[in-house]
């Protein structure tokens, strides 16, 4: 084996134990890795040295398919898996497609942050290292915030100057980075109204997750009133320490709509989208039963007009057996007295003007 293939070796198998994590040498020995190869991975450059014993994975370096399934979640701890593993399973996902989350922009934030005294991963990288969604479009530069800094870029990596108060970031994986509730901020201030409510609905849904891990069913616990107010508490509290920073008023009303019941960036976007353009604002996850008896849970429900959106994934009828059901299903809502209306995020993003006039007649139809 040649040394560049040796170095990629070392290298592809560190990132099987630490992902992007920064790791230290003494962490890096204790899978087998030795003092000479961890040098020569990083001579070759399949390593970066990100300060004195402490490195990261290149982002470049060559992985085999069977290493990066089994790579584990990046800088985020195993409670912090274990407790945001349902969240994920319901839908919940960052706009970069899991083939290149190992190269994404947050692996230079991390490292970055390492570097600048007091400085934290913020904004779109620290929400992909929290596992929370962000605009379509908006994940590929790196962020990290540093109190007292001049604004600039260091090595292609933003650096922001904001205050991080107690409570704003926390460590995972030795790198500072903001907090869940402080990243959603920090995103939806960056965003327009429809695009903030993704980050703030994914905030909220995970704080209730946290809160009630072992509620049996999170759709359930999502519409707990008390539930929520405690969640949003959380997110007003963190707010409330960045009144008058660029962008609050688009993260204060993002709050006030936010709601954790949206499974989905598409629930949550398409929902700005109807509130902008003054359509009644929808229910989100709401039971409903069918005329076979059945509940089924819908993505979006308009009580009075006996209206129900429903947002489709570009994934979510690639099965044959599935789209059959799907219909059966939607038959029996309709059946049920119900006018359904459905839509992909095309639409929402390219064409709104068209769901928007489906949706007003639906809405205003006798």
């Amino acid at each position: 084996m040649g040394r560049r293939n040796l170095a990629d070796d070392t290298a592809a198998s560190l990132r099987a134990t630490f992902g992007v994590s920064p790791f230290s040498a003494q962490q890096a020995l204790t899978t087998g890795c030795t003092p000479a190869r961890l040098a020569a991975a990083v001579r070759s450059g399949a390593l970066r040295r990100v300060r004195r014993g402490m490195y990261v994975v290149d982002p470049d370096a060559r992985t085999s398919p069977a290493q990066e399934e089994r790579s584990p979640s990046p800088v985020m701890s195993t409670s912090e898996r274990g407790r945001t593993a349902r969240i994920h399973s319901r839908g919940w996902r960052t706009a970069v497609p899991p083939a290149h989350r190992q190269s994404h922009p947050a692996t230079a934030a991390a490292a970055t942050a390492l570097l600048l005294p007091g400085a934290a991963v913020s904004h779109t990288s620290a929400a992909f290292l929290h596992r929370l969604p962000v605009p379509l479009g908006r994940a590929e530069h790196a962020h990290v915030t540093q109190p007292g800094a001049r604004v600039r870029t260091v090595g292609g990596v933003r650096v922001h100057r904001a205050q991080l108060p107690r409570g704003h970031a926390e460590m995972l994986d030795e790198v500072l980075v903001t907090s869940p509730a402080r990243t959603a901020l920090d995103v939806a201030r960056m965003s327009t109204l429809p695009q903030a409510l993704i980050c703030v609905d994914a905030a909220l849904r995970r704080l209730v997750a946290t809160a009630a891990p072992e509620h049996p069913d999170l759709r359930l616990a999502v519409a707990d009133p008390g539930r929520i107010a405690s969640a949003r508490a959380v997110l007003e509290d963190t707010l409330a320490a960045m009144r008058g920073w660029p962008g609050t008023s688009i993260a204060s009303r993002a709050l006030a709509l936010g709601d954790p019941a949206a499974e989905s960036p598409l629930e949550s976007e398409s929902r700005g989208v109807l509130i902008q353009q003054h359509l009644p604002p929808p229910e989100c996850g709401v039971p409903v039963r069918g005329a076979d008896g059945q509940l089924y849970w819908v993505d979006m429900l308009w009580r009075a007009q006996r209206v129900i959106g429903e947002c489709d994934g570009a994934m979510k009828y690639s099965d044959p057996d599935a789209l059959y059901r799907e219909k059966l299903r939607q038959e029996a809502l309709e059946q049920a007295g119900w006018r359904v209306i459905r839509w992909r995020y095309a639409e929402i993003l390219y064409r709104p003007e068209r769901l928007l006039a489906r949706l007003r007649w639906a809405l205003s139809a006798p």
